[in-house]
């Protein structure tokens, strides 16, 4: 399947990342462009990644460590 981008900007394409600071934590949404075909590996495998960098030190606390659902258009 052929896809046509021509209304999409550049910058639309690119990954944002929003920071939320609270008293006790920091959350962090991640928002990217992907191929719907391929969204479910592209998610497991920056979790995958996110789950990594917390283990390494500095060691950083999850509060919630439950893996997020998939949500499409967020």
């Amino acid at each position: 399947m052929e896809m046509s981008l021509t209304s999409i900007s550049a910058s639309e394409l690119k990954p944002r990342a929003h920071i939320h600071f609270t008293t006790s934590a920091i959350q962090v949404l991640v928002r990217y462009p992907v191929v719907l075909e391929k969204a479910t590996e592209i998610d497991e495998r920056v979790i995958g990644d996110i789950f990594a960098a917390v283990d390494r030190e500095p060691k950083l606390k999850l509060i919630n460590s439950e893996v997020p659902a998939l949500k499409a258009g967020a």
